[in-house]
């Protein structure tokens, strides 16, 4: 802009010099006419000198404001590519603005679905470890009844085997006293025969004897037979 005003500053002054030769020589020549014959060559040679410095000052003047437009020219082409310059870096500024954030915005999504898929992972390995700790605590338990009901079996068996070795000693204790009572009995019943065989007592005494040994064997057959059927009772509710 300053190149500019200064060229019109200068094209001014020159069209005020350009002004000022055509007023001379307008000046000059009416002199001449109005002058005598003697001054008329005098004048026609001022009027030619004016004349002549006018045409060069003329051609100057024309020079100077072609120099001066081309400068403009030139100057304003400068200013054009300056301003086409500036477009072009602020272009590639938006551009590599634009660059950046969809740069960003790419990260981000990147991040939000990075975050996403380490939440979905916790959250299945956390499924997983529930479920992992809810089948070991069924297992233990399962475990631990198996474990409850075989004590308890075992127990059982124990306490049932018991009950039928008691059945047993207590049948054979039945059985020993049984033996003894029927060996006495018979020892008793050999020795009443033999008395009533030797001695002159009479029948009844005899009978009555055999009588009573005859029913003490039978005491002791019932007392076999309720010992047996106890036994047999405690078994099948075993």
């Amino acid at each position: 802009m300053r190149f500019t005003i200064s060229g019109l500053v200068s094209t001014d002054n020159k069209l005020v010099l350009l002004h000022n030769a055509q007023e001379s020589s307008y000046s000059s020549t009416n002199s001449s006419c109005s002058g005598g014959s003697g001054s008329s060559i005098s004048s026609s040679i001022s009027s030619s000198s004016s004349s002549s410095s006018s045409s060069s000052s003329s051609s100057t003047l024309v020079v100077v404001v072609v120099v001066v437009i081309v400068v403009e020219v030139v100057v304003v082409g400068v200013v054009v590519i300056i301003i086409v310059v500036e477009v072009v870096a602020v272009v590639v500024v938006v551009v590599k603005l634009v660059v950046v954030a969809v740069v960003e915005v790419a990260v981000v999504i990147v991040l939000v679905v990075v975050v996403v898929v380490v939440l979905v992972a916790v959250v299945v390995v956390a499924v997983v470890v529930v479920v992992v700790v809810v089948v070991v605590v069924v297992v233990v338990v399962v475990v631990v009844i198996v474990v409850l009901v075989v004590v308890i079996e075992v127990v059982v068996v124990i306490v049932v085997l018991a009950v039928v070795l008691v059945a047993l000693v207590v049948v054979v204790v039945v059985v020993v006293v049984v033996v003894v009572i029927v060996r006495s009995s018979s020892s008793r019943s050999s020795s009443n025969n033999n008395s009533c065989r030797s001695s002159s007592s009479s029948s009844s005494s005899c009978s009555s004897s055999s009588n009573n040994s005859s029913s003490s064997l039978v005491e002791v057959v019932v007392v076999i037979v309720l010992v047996v059927v106890v036994v047999v009772v405690l078994v099948l509710q075993s």
